[in-house]
This record gives structure tokens, sequence and C-alpha cells, in this order.
């Protein structure tokens, strides 16, 4: 009888993971605290991903396994497994330094990337290349040159164009200070454009910040960036011609502070919002402006105040929320104690903050929290993830999943994905199914030299919409039948087939058997 019972939940643990496995809820290969993506010596950092369409996600980082640094990637499947060369296949390398990838997706699972490239040179220029989705390189061996080395030409930002190419946004160095250049390389790997710098977007030259690119229906670009106390939008059209006003649209500019290095995200009606950080009151504010696809600005002079208050509220981070609002995340020192904390707010198609006054907070442990990232879900909410100073003296990751009315769906702090020794920073989140995520981040735990890897985890969440239910339904009433189907003939084959015992007396000899269990009377008492 105790074989029989040991047998009985064997097969009864294999029902049920086979039932879980064919509705995708069962992901055995992830291993807790994230598989390794790359753990090569030297530096792996600067991160950057992208879903595949098939549940995974593209991984690009620079690499400084050699002398100098390369530009390496790797592609992992929905289970966790790397599909390419162990510890990453070489996207660039070439003397010098390649470095500080930026990547957009090619519309077909695959991807463009840009970096900044050293290439027989102190100076830097911008240089391309296209990855087939099987990780095979189309474009010329060491890259495209959008911009040759000359001069430090620096942070390349990326959006697809539409057509299988992309556009190229980056600062152009010019009198000691900066300018934005653009340009399109095309599918095939050429430059749209003539020139060798690109395309001017902006003649003003100052201290500029990063530049944020995006992409609308029709295919043209539009770039915002900020320069001394002014904040700008341009559109440019897939033929290289800018749009609206000489230098961009104005969208914020005070002469009291400073404001710089916005996020852009589109509206859902082909136009942007664009959210930066602002100095006039002092202390670091985050304003946000939302522009129609005619330029016409839709918010209040030089932007609607999002997260304001005591101290500073810094790095935003802005995405769509998949209609015509958008999903803000920033970090905020606003108890004023030297300590970072993460907010994120949902603002509406007029600016509105439809999360309250103040946001969402996202995680109330002590410590510092820093390195806030957001995706959307694929179905009105959003995931987010950032390091956490807990409850170590260095920092974990930990994330968090909020659906579209702000509440949230793990632990109240946030799910802790990666507590190795060590710091883990700096990370990435992608939405790669519906309410599921893929994270990326630079980790020490193995560090003897303070020296970072790779690594990454996915999480798949379980149905719980009435019509994910229904899916689930349908799985189980496939998977479960198929389960059983495959359990008797697995018994079949060690307890009957092998004793030669004909499949028809196997099952005759198996109710036979059940019949004779001494199963539970029910009692008949009033």
């Amino acid at each position: 009888m105790k074989h029989r019972y040991h047998l009985l939940c064997l097969v009864l643990i294999t029902l049920v993971a086979a039932s879980l496995e064919s509705v995708g809820l069962c992901r055995a290969a992830w291993l807790q605290h994230g598989n390794v993506v790359c753990n090569s010596l030297g530096y792996q950092e600067n991160v950057c991903m992208l879903p595949d369409g098939e549940g995974g996600a593209i991984i690009v980082w620079d690499d400084g396994r050699g002398l100098d640094k390369d530009i390496y990637m790797q592609r992992v499947n929905v289970e966790g497994e790397s599909l390419w060369t162990k510890n990453g296949s070489v996207l660039c390398e070439f003397t010098e330094n390649q470095m500080r990838p930026a990547i957009c997706s090619d519309g077909a699972g695959g991807i463009i990337a840009a970096w900044r490239d050293e290439r027989n040179s102190i100076n830097s220029g911008i240089y391309a290349q296209h990855v087939w989705k099987n990780g095979s390189i189309h474009w010329n061996n060491q890259g495209v040159t959008v911009v040759p080395v000359s001069h430090n030409h620096v942070l390349p930002r990326i959006c697809p164009d539409g057509d299988g190419g992309a556009y190229i946004a980056w600062l152009h160095p010019m009198f000691g200070q900066f300018t934005i250049r653009l340009q399109r390389v095309l599918k095939n790997g050429t430059l749209a454009w003539p020139g060798i710098n690109g395309t001017a977007i902006c003649t003003i030259v100052g201290p500029f910040g990063d530049p944020s690119i995006l992409v609308d229906d029709n295919g043209d670009a539009l770039i915002s960036w900020g320069v001394s106390n002014m904040i700008f939008i341009q559109k440019v059209t897939s033929s290289g011609t800018p749009e609206w006003d000489i230098d961009g649209r104005l969208l914020c500019f005070m002469p009291e502070g400073y404001r710089f290095s916005p996020v852009s995200c589109l509206d859902g009606s082909n136009g942007a919002f664009i959210a930066w950080p602002d100095s006039r009151d002092g202390d670091l504010d985050i304003y946000i402006q939302r522009v129609n696809q005619a330029g016409t600005i839709l918010l209040s002079p030089n932007g609607s105040l999002i997260a304001g208050g005591a101290n500073d509220q810094d790095y935003p981070k802005l995405v769509s929320d998949g209609g015509t609002g958008a999903f803000l995340a920033w970090q905020d020192d606003k108890d004023g104690i030297s300590r970072d904390d993460v907010y994120i707010q949902r603002v509406n198609a007029n600016g509105g903050r439809m999360w309250g006054p103040d946001g969402v907070q996202l995680c109330s442990f002590p410590g510092d929290k820093e390195d806030i990232d957001v995706a959307p879900d694929g179905a009105g909410g959003c995931g987010v993830v950032w390091s956490a100073y807990y409850p170590d003296v260095e920092p974990d990751i930990y994330a968090q999943w909020l659906d579209a009315n702000g509440q949230k769906q793990w632990e109240a702090n946030g799910k802790r994905i990666c507590g190795s020794p060590g710091e883990q920073s700096y990370p990435v989140i992608v939405n790669n199914a519906p309410k599921s995520f893929f994270y990326v981040w630079e980790d020490y735990r193995n560090s003897i030299s303070s020296n970072s890897d790779v690594y990454a985890f996915g999480f798949y969440t379980a149905p719980t919409t009435p019509e994910d239910l229904a899916a689930l339904i349908v799985g189980l009433s496939i998977g479960i039948p198929l389960a059983i189907l495959g359990a008797v003939l697995v018994l079949y084959y060690f307890l009957g087939y092998r004793r030669g015992v004909g499949f028809k007396d196997f099952i005759k000899k198996g109710f036979s058997w059940f019949d004779r269990i001494h199963w539970p009377k029910p009692n008949t008492r009033d």
C-alpha cells in the first residue's frame, strides 16, 4: 500500500506540473536571485534590453574582458536560458573603446544598436549595427559609421524608423560645448541623409543633458532635449526635414533655476509627453508637458507640476500607459533625512495626477532607493524596478507591479528580485508578455576586484482577470487530459507492457485495484 501511495503522489505531481506548464505558469529554469547572462572577467556595465517578441529578451552591454571596452550581446529565452554564445556574443570588438550602447527594435525580433566608439583615436564617433533575432550580424562587421571619429560625439540615442532602420541622435561638440544632431540609418545599413555630421536639430550651443527620441505612427522622429534653462522638442520627417521651429518647439523657459535631460513617451495620438527635473523653485521638482502631432502645447505654459515638495525630486522615468496617459516614476527626497525614496504617478491626457497628489510610494524601507525604471504591463498597469539598500549595506533589486488604479499587486515594499551578496544595481525592466516582466542588472556577487557581471530574471504573473481565468480553464481542460493520458501510458509501459500484459487487461486491472480501495463511507445519520 505504501508503494502505491507513493506512486499515486508521483502521478498527481506530474499532472499538476504538466497542467501548469501547459498554460505557461511554470518557469522552472529561473534561479533564485537571477540567472547569469555574463560573468566573464572585467567590467560588464551600461546594460540595455528589449523584449524579443517571444517572451524573452535581447540584452546588450559594454564589456571590459579585453584590453579595451567592446560591445557584447545575449538573447535569453522565456525559461531563462542563454541562446547565444556563453557570456555573450560580440556585437563590436575593435581597437580602443566601444561603449555606452543604446538599442531599439528592428520590428522583426532583432535589434539595432548604436554606441560611442573611440577606434584608433582619443576622440569618439557614433557607430551602429543591426543584429538579426538569431544573433547574426547584418551590416559591416565592425558597424556602420553614423558620424566618424572626430572630436567627442557622445550620448547616442536611438529609436526605430518604422521601416526596419533607425533614427540616431547624439550630442555634437561645438566651441567647447554641444549641440544636437540626427541621422537616419536605413534597413540596409546606408545613411539616409547627406553630410558626415547628420542633420542639425538645434543651432543653440551650450551645456546639454541627455536627449530623448521617439518615433510616431507616421515614421517621423520626435527628439526632445534640454540646454541651459530651456526644454525643446522637434519633429523630423523621414526625409530629414525639421517640421517645427528652427531650433525646436520651446516647451519651457524660466530664468530661475535650470532644467535638463528630459524623458518622453508617445501620447497615443502621435503627440508626446515630455517630463524633466526643474529647479525653478530652488530644489528639483518634476514637470511635464504634452504636445500634439502639430507641435501645439497642450498643458500649462512651462509645464505642469507632477512631483514637488521639500528637497529634490529627480531622475524621472516616463512610459506610455497604453492609452492617452503615461506612467511617471522618480526618486524622491521629500522626507529630508538624506535618503531617496521611489514614487510613481499616473498622468492623464490633461496632465492630471490620477494616483493622488503625491503619487504612490513604492517602498518605505530605510536606506536609499535609486536606479528606478518602469515599463507598462500590457493591461493598463505597470511594473517598476529599483535598487534598495535594505536589508544590507549594499543594494539589492526590488520590483513592484501596480494595476491601472495604482494598487500594489505584490508585497507592500516590493518583491525582492535579487538579494545575493555584493552590490546589485542599475536594473532595467521590460514587459515581454501581458502582466509579465523581464529584469536585468549589474551584479557584483562574484567580484574579487570590484568588477560587475550581468544577471537577469523573468517573472510571469498568475491570471487574475476573467479573460485570464478563461484562458487558464481552457489550458487546463486541454493539459490535464493530455497529462493523464501520458501518465497512464508511462504506467502501462513499466507495469504492463514490460510484463507482457495487454493494454486492455492493464486498464481492467487498474479499475479492479481502484475498486478495492477502502474509501470512507458517507455518514447517513441525521
